[in-house]
């Protein structure tokens, strides 16, 4: 696999406690498809967190999907929801 899900790493401490859910990354993308920002817009557990950021960042090292919106390259944010849920 490529991209975003085979970046995610597992979260020991999470899976410890039985912690489950979605958090939520906060992006914005430059116009050329980088990440300008990225963000926690719902968090879930600290480890958790990081290693969706992580994995995010990683996924997208050589640049994002750019917008255009009549045939212009935008600037854009995002929202890419993660789910977490470790057996």
């Amino acid at each position: 696999k490529t991209g975003f899900w085979s970046k995610k790493r597992c979260c020991f401490d999470a899976y410890e406690k039985d912690i489950k859910g979605i958090l939520i990354l906060e992006a914005i993308i430059d116009v050329s498809g980088k990440i300008l920002k990225l963000e926690i817009k719902n968090s879930l557990f600290k480890s958790c967190d990081e290693s969706a950021k992580k994995a995010f960042t990683e996924a997208a090292e050589q640049g994002y999907a750019v917008l255009e919106i009549n045939n212009k390259r935008v600037k854009y944010k995002m929202e890419y929801p993660v789910l977490f849920w470790l057996e």
